[in-house]
């Protein structure tokens, strides 16, 4: 398996801050995780490019994280049903601006 795959792309600001304590046997958990966080770079890109799509990401991500240290999966859930929807309607935006479509996002 090539190192992009792996989740360890040639540009730092892409590598996945992910550094597994070795003889835990998470060994199957981790490589899951880099392979989805490599998946997710052209997505990641992508709703970046949006000028709106980075302050959004990084309140969304504090909602998440807010939710999540006071326990609350109801709001874990609904929080990223929100960001996915916000996320895709981004992405749509871009996607129809590059295809010569006018911007509804």
């Amino acid at each position: 398996m090539d190192r992009r795959r792996r989740g360890h792309d040639a540009h730092p600001q892409h590598r996945l801050p992910l550094h597994p304590v070795p003889g835990l046997g998470l060994d199957l958990v981790v490589d899951e995780i880099r392979r989805i966080w490599a998946l997710s770079d052209v997505y990641r890109s992508a709703s970046l490019m949006d000028p709106r799509g980075r302050p959004r990401m990084f309140e969304e991500h504090a909602e998440m994280i807010a939710a999540l240290r006071r326990d609350d999966p109801e709001a874990v859930v609904a929080l990223m049903g929100i960001h996915r929807d916000g996320t895709r309607t981004s992405i749509a935006g871009l996607l129809a601006v590059g295809s010569g479509g006018s911007r509804t996002a």
